[in-house]
């Protein structure tokens, strides 16, 4: 059953890849498994996952605890690609990890700044 949750977090990850992403600045979290933890800066936030910039020392696969630093965001999730000292998460939600990452993303697209046609080129 545990399988069948994952393949279907997986796919609904997929299929919602081009939703937007809330780029941020200033954020961080902090990622642990098994005994190491590490402190990483939070390039965008999704609903369903993360781009984090910082070394990590778990391979592409691993299941992770994500801790948004100064929120009430805790949710794991999985290493879905690493490389060039960034890498990217799903998340694997429950109902009120869910709600509260809406939350957070609802604060963020309100302060983040506006991009300009010039930056789109």
């Amino acid at each position: 059953m545990a399988e069948a949750l994952e393949t279907r977090e997986l796919r609904q990850h997929l299929d919602q890849r081009q939703q937007q992403r809330v780029p941020t600045r200033g954020l961080f979290a902090r990622l642990s498994a098994g005994r190491k933890t590490k402190l990483v800066t939070v390039l965008n936030l999704a609903p369903m996952g993360a781009g984090i910039e910082g070394e990590v020392p778990w391979p592409v696969g691993a299941e992770v605890e994500f801790v948004l630093i100064d929120h009430n965001l805790r949710v794991p999730g999985r290493l879905m690609w690493t490389g060039n000292g960034m890498a990217g998460l799903l998340f694997f939600h429950s109902p009120e990890s869910r709600l509260e990452a809406n939350h957070i993303l609802a604060r963020l697209r309100r302060t983040a700044p506006k991009e300009s046609p010039s930056d789109r080129a």
